[in-house]
């Protein structure tokens, strides 16, 4: 959403949302006078003060996303990533998979490199954040042979083709160490 956290949405018919009971109980929030959660919709619920940074960081995220168009959004995040598989595949000892935004580092199957120390070497060498290990889906790692894991690099809007290349050089450049 391209938003800060701390915010969620619930919708559903009011009779069924008027009978569920709140999971979590704290500051009484609209209804400071009461000494239970008010009763009436949303605020029982809402727990505590109102996130008002959350809500106008979503109210401006979707201005922006609308101004730019969901399609030209999604259509950067997809050539960034591209760029990024394209600049990683021919490196020796690792390969890579993907498709959008989303790209998977991998170590060859002949290759003697840990991906964790890659990582290490990403974050700590070169101020690279990315997830390493075994990713969401069992099945796709067993679909791409990808136990024990790699690291995960996924393309935002925000993200530039100077960064991209940086990256590919810093993965480059690691490996020469492992």
């Amino acid at each position: 959403m391209m938003a800060t956290e701390g915010l969620s949405y619930l919708i559903g018919k009011k009779e069924v949302l008027e009978s569920i009971e709140p999971l979590v109980y704290g500051g009484t929030g609209s209804q400071s006078n009461l000494e239970t959660m008010p009763e009436t919709l949303p605020d029982k619920f809402e727990v505590g003060s109102i996130n008002t940074t959350a809500i106008f960081s979503a109210i401006r995220s979707i201005s922006y996303i609308r101004s730019r168009g969901v399609a030209s959004i999604i259509e950067k995040k997809h050539r960034l990533a591209e760029h990024l598989r394209q600049g990683i595949k021919n490196i020796d000892g690792v390969r890579v998979i993907g498709d959008g935004s989303f790209c998977l580092v991998l170590a060859d199957n002949d290759s003697n490199i840990d991906m964790s120390v890659l990582m290490f070497m990403l974050d700590y060498q070169y101020n690279i954040k990315a997830r390493v290990g075994v990713q969401c889906s069992k099945m796709a790692n067993d679909h791409y042979e990808s136990y024990p894991g790699g690291i995960r690099f996924s393309m935002g809007y925000f993200n530039t083709d100077r960064q991209v290349d940086y990256l590919i050089e810093s993965i480059k450049s690691a490996i020469k160490s492992c």
